[in-house]
Order: C-alpha cells, then sequence, then structure tokens
C-alpha cells in the first residue's frame, strides 16, 4: 500500500475539493471526450482544487485482446501499429495542465494498465508518474492531507483503490465499499471506481475509548464512502462496444467529489466540535 501525504494552508473559511477522476477510458468512440475535458477544466479552474486519477484512464485493449474491435476505436486514435501510444499521447495532453498546476495527489493503477503491464511490459501509470513527477498510488494508496491555520492543524485520511469487485448491483457495490472499509480501517473517505456507477454512502463509525481519569466513552466519527462514476458510454451508436457484448451496466458519466472544510467547526452542546465537516457529492 502506497502512503502519500500533502500539507495544505487555509484560513477558517477556506473548502478544498477533492475530485475522484476515474476511469477515463480514452481510445473507444464510446469516451464522452467533451465531458472528461470539461470536468478536467472544473478542477483546473478551482482554486482549492484537486484530483485523485483512479485508474483505467487508457483502454490499452490492444489487437491480441480478445475485446479488441478496430470498429471500435475513436479515429483520432486509427494510428498505423501505434492504437495504445497514440491514447497514452492523449492522456500526457489531459493530465500536463493538472500536474503543472499541482493538481494531481496521486495516480492509481487500473485493471486495464495492469493487463497491459503484464502482457507487454509497458506500466502506464509508472511511466505518467515519471513524465510529470507524480505521485504513484500504486493499486492501494492512503493519502494523508493535512490542513494547517496558525497553531492548529487537522488531517482528512483517504483511502482509494480503483477497485477489482465492482458488484452487478448496487448491493454489490455497497458490499465492495464496506469490504474495503474494513480492510483499510480508520480513513475519513473510502474511494473506488471500476464499477462505473456512482455510489454515495454517508456512515458513522462509532467505538468506545478510555479517557484521560481512566473512565471510558463511546465516540462517533462520520465516515464517507463512494464509487466514482466514468467517462466511457457502455451504450453507444453505430458500434457494439466490448461492454454492451458482455452485457455491463450504463455508465453513470462523470465523477464524485469530497468537499472538504478543515476549519469550518460547528458547535456541539456550547463547544467548539474540532471535527472537519466532509461530504462526497456528485459533479453533474
Amino acid at each position: 500500500m502506497e502512503l502519500i501525504r500533502h500539507e495544505f494552508s487555509s484560513t477558517r473559511s477556506d473548502v478544498f475539493r477533492v475530485y475522484f477522476l476515474y476511469d477515463w477510458h480514452v481510445g473507444p468512440p464510446g469516451c464522452d471526450y467533451d465531458l472528461l475535458e470539461r470536468q478536467i477544466n472544473i478542477v483546473l479552474n478551482d482554486d482549492h482544487g484537486y484530483c485523485i486519477l483512479g485508474g483505467d484512464l487508457n483502454d490499452a485493449i490492444r489487437k491480441a485482446d480478445r475485446r479488441h474491435d478496430s470498429a471500435n476505436v475513436d479515429e483520432r486514435f486509427q494510428v498505423a501499429n501505434n492504437v495504445i501510444g497514440t491514447q497514452y499521447a492523449y492522456i500526457c495532453d489531459l493530465v500536463r495542465p493538472l500536474a503543472e498546476s499541482g493538481k494531481v495527489l496521486c495516480v492509481l493503477a487500473g485493471n486495464h494498465e495492469r493487463r497491459y503491464a503484464l502482457e507487454c511490459d509497458y506500466d502506464i501509470t509508472r511511466m505518467l508518474c515519471e513524465a510529470f513527477n507524480l505521485p504513484y498510488g500504486g493499486f492501494s494508496a492512503v493519502l494523508g492531507l493535512s490542513f494547517k491555520r496558525s497553531s492548529h492543524a487537522v488531517r482528512i485520511l483517504i483511502h482509494a483503490i480503483h477497485g477489482k469487485l465492482g458488484g452487478t448491483t448496487k448491493g454489490g457495490k455497497a458490499d465492495a465499499l464496506e469490504r474495503q472499509a474494513s480492510n483499510v480501517e480508520g480513513c475519513d473517505i473510502y474511494v473506488r471506481g471500476h464499477g462505473h456507477q456512482k455510489l454515495l454512502m454517508p456512515d458513522e463509525s462509532v467505538g468506545v475509548r478510555t479517557l484521560h481519569d481512566g473512565t471510558m466513552a463511546e465516540y462517533k466519527r462520520k465516515v464517507w464512502k463512494g464509487s466514482s462514476g466514468a467517462y466511457l458510454r457502455i451504450l453507444t451508436s453505430g458500434v457494439s462496444s466490448y461492454g454492451e457484448v458482455a452485457e455491463y451496466k450504463p455508465t453513470d458519466l462523470g465523477c464524485i467529489y469530497a468537499e472538504i472544510q478543515p476549519f469550518a467547526y460547528a458547535r456541539v452542546n456550547g463547544k467548539e466540535n474540532d471535527k472537519p465537516k466532509v461530504e462526497l457529492r456528485d459533479l453533474l
């Protein structure tokens, strides 16, 4: 598991957002390139906006792959003997402004990049990280985001993976998120992709702790779990995608994001609560 730390200076009123840009699947005509570029521009124009690139950015389906269909390659990538290289170059053009603006918190590997790396010995995720000096998140990463204001500091922990088991139903996706949170305990936000379906699950972690005087008290901690969407349309017109052939569910296009207000404390029983306000939202 990769452990990645980031520090931010904050005022009391600052609102930070972390966009979970998963499952671009650049390559097929079914990819919604316009939506992808628009949402990347939202991140770029957000003064306190950052992103996690969550894997499967490149469709990376080569001719030897049983899912390959030359009709299912966008015309801009129809380059003899360099289809995947052309896809990668396009991804670099999208990532470059994010990287130069310091917006990328980490890059995760997806199953499409992994399969290509195993079959062709080209690790697209590592190549992207090395090209733009970005934190490599591997297949499982915990990100510690520290927010500092004068003498105060708070921390938010995010566990992010691409995901392998997505489930075909919302119940299956919820189970995958619950399993993820059980495997890596103690984080404030758990996010995954792979399933191409958005799911937002607010939750509360309840436990017991020992106080300084030796007594015990119950505590509650807000926890968010979510699955992000994708940019590859499963239902296409004019050509059948491999997703249609495999009877995948239609895609929830776009992504989800976390909104974090590090120092917007609420008052509880007349006392200031030191817990940051965190919420997962759908970027509609």
